[in-house]
């Protein structure tokens, strides 16, 4: 079975690919100057919590959401703070990890999530959008 698609769409999907890096990478990049005055110390998972979301405020389906906890110290005071994780990202009780805090608010930590998910989305969107320059020049010897 062949599937054609004319030149003009792939442009749009390709346009639409740029446009989605160029987000993906604004979103990284204010997230890493907003806190690029913060401070690092070494954090310790202590547990994976679960939480349910019902979907209530949003009329979605019911989920269950997990969330690395971490523990690391400041000034010899304790502090935690939680990432979102997935399934197939939880590494093991007991594993260290960088934890960017604000000096003046160490509970205030920087979203890793928000980071990891837009240079996630760069990688796809890119590679999507080189699949399609590669399928316009395909389509362009072919006419």
């Amino acid at each position: 079975m062949t599937v054609s698609v004319d030149k003009k769409t792939l442009k749009i999907i390709f346009s639409i690919c740029v446009l989605a890096v160029a987000i993906c990478i604004a979103v990284c990049v204010s997230e890493i100057r907003a806190t690029a005055d913060y401070s690092k110390a070494d954090g310790t998972l202590v547990s994976i919590d679960r939480s349910i979301d019902l979907g209530l405020q949003n009329n979605s389906k019911t989920d269950i959401i997990r969330y690395k906890v971490y523990q690391y110290q400041v000034n010899q005071q304790e502090y935690t703070c939680q990432y979102r994780t997935y399934v197939l990202f939880q590494p093991k009780i007991g594993s260290h990890k960088t934890i960017y805090y604000s000096s003046s608010n160490p509970n205030q930590v920087r979203d890793e999530f928000k980071i990891q998910t837009a240079k996630a989305g760069v990688v796809f969107f890119a590679f999507f959008g080189i699949m399609m320059l590669v399928f316009m020049k395909k389509a362009g010897e072919n006419e």
